[in-house]
């Protein structure tokens, strides 16, 4: 989901998903456990990151350093994605709880088994390790909330602070907002220029709300994850299914990265493969021998 109303909301309708509901409320419980402190000053900090295009370190932002752990998480069950989900266990091999229920890509509610992604990547090589690899993609850039408070004291001593980094078009609650948080003009300094009236042309975000009477608006407190952090953490206990009705319950802090449009020349090549493979994609699973 980018936005709010962008998901069809028969997509977290409990009557729709076959699940145990004793076992989904449990994570209410325990989720905070793999999640990211974020507030203000969380957003506001600069974290390094290793640039291997580059060969060198780099800062990055919150938003981007989240991208990052998600990106780690993923790569991290690989292992035991590549053997199917089979692991050793307490002496014993089992199955990662993980892998045992898996959500359909485009209507989640609905079930896959191992056979139905074996058949979706028929070519890759580990095909379990492939559907997870597009599962999250679909998510990619994402984060939510496992829990939440707001505080009203100032970062400092400004009660309105004006930092790029807070008013990102990532933190955008609609369409409308996030295309006014891409347009916001800066100064050299990396702030919003003063001459914008953030309240009146901004309003609330995800990580800010304004309230009445105060000078600056209230500010997020809380912990964040993202899909990949989710399966990663707890997919020892839960099945995929499981998780990803979850997540998707949970709200959303940062929206989806910003994906390139295919010109109508792209778009067609893809229902051309749709028509002939049942699919539009063409990645390592449609490949020839």
């Amino acid at each position: 989901m980018r936005y709010d109303g962008d998901f069809p909301a028969v997509a977290v309708r409990k009557d729709r998903w076959p699940l145990d509901w004793n076992r989904v409320d449990a994570l209410n419980v325990i989720a905070y456990r793999c999640s990211v402190n974020i507030d203000a000053r969380a957003l506001l900090k600069n974290y390094w990151t290793y640039d291997y295009r580059k060969s060198q370190w780099r800062t990055c932002t919150f938003i981007e350093h989240m991208h990052h752990l998600s990106i780690a998480a993923r790569q991290q069950m690989d292992g035991v994605l590549a053997a199917e989900g089979w692991e050793k266990h307490g002496g014993l091999w089992r199955q990662l709880p993980l892998v045992t229920r898996l959500p359909a890509f485009t209507e989640p509610w609905k079930e896959y088994t191992l056979e139905d992604a074996r058949m979706e990547f028929p070519l890759a090589d580990h095909p379990l390790k492939e559907y997870f690899k597009h599962l999250v993609n679909r998510y990619a850039g994402e984060a939510v909330l496992v829990w939440e408070a707001w505080d009203p004291s100032a970062v400092g001593d400004d009660p309105l602070p004006r930092d790029a980094r807070l008013w990102h078009h990532q933190f955008a609650k609609t369409r409308d907002q996030a295309k006014t948080l891409r347009g916001l003009r800066q100064n050299q300094t990396g702030e919003v220029v003063e001459s914008v009236d953030l309240r009146k042309h901004v309003g609330d975000t995800t990580i800010l709300r304004w309230r009445a009477g105060l000078e600056g608006p209230l500010r997020l407190r809380g912990g964040a994850l993202t899909l990949p952090m989710l399966f990663e953490h707890f997919g020892s206990l839960f099945t995929a299914h499981e998780l990803l009705f979850f997540y998707l319950k949970c709200k959303k802090v940062i929206r989806t990265k910003d994906h390139s449009r295919g010109s109508p020349e792209a778009r067609g090549a893809a229902w051309a493969r749709k028509r002939t493979y049942g699919k539009y994609g063409h990645g390592s699973h449609r490949k020839g021998p």
